[in-house]
């Protein structure tokens, strides 16, 4: 099983497969990208790590419903193929986006599942900023091949 994991006490990230970790340190990013993006990140998976620690269904869910966005990629000099069938994949969409409003409902009730939803959907809209900004100083400065596998995939980068 692949993940992506972030932590705070130490500011390292962790991606990888348990048995064969690849670290990533809070300095490194700070270096290649300066403070502002460190400090961005930081933030993003501090905020992320939280509704983890509520359940980390609701994240599991939360990414099963990224994936079905279409146009989620903010990302530069990219271009999404087109969706022959986008129907289908929104009803999809909205099946997920429904089943984890009405599992955090029963769980955590309703005051609760508002701030879950609003925070999830505002860290997905920092993240599509961010990747967009790291990308470009990606291209400024760095090698790609220098960057991590998993954030090549997520920027597109070759």
């Amino acid at each position: 099983m692949f993940y992506f994991r972030y932590d705070p006490i130490n500011d390292i990230y962790h991606e990888g497969i348990p048995t064969n970790d690849t670290l990533l340190y809070g300095a490194d990013i700070r270096e290649a990208h300066g403070d502002d993006i460190h400090l961005r990140c930081t933030l993003i998976m501090r905020s992320l790590q939280s509704i983890v620690q509520i359940d980390r269904h609701i994240m599991q869910l939360a990414l099963v419903i990224m994936l079905f966005s279409k146009g989620l990629s903010s990302i530069i000099n990219t271009t999404e193929p087109l969706l022959n069938n986008y129907q289908q994949v929104f009803q999809a969409q909205n099946f997920y986006v429904e089943q984890l409003w009405i599992f955090i409902e029963k769980y955590y009730g309703p005051t609760r599942t508002v701030f879950i939803f609003s925070t999830l959907i505002s860290n997905c809209l920092l993240i599509q900023t961010l990747l967009r900004d790291i990308q470009q100083d990606i291209h400024e400065k760095l090698d790609p091949c220098q960057v991590p596998p998993i954030m090549r995939t997520l920027m597109h980068l070759s």
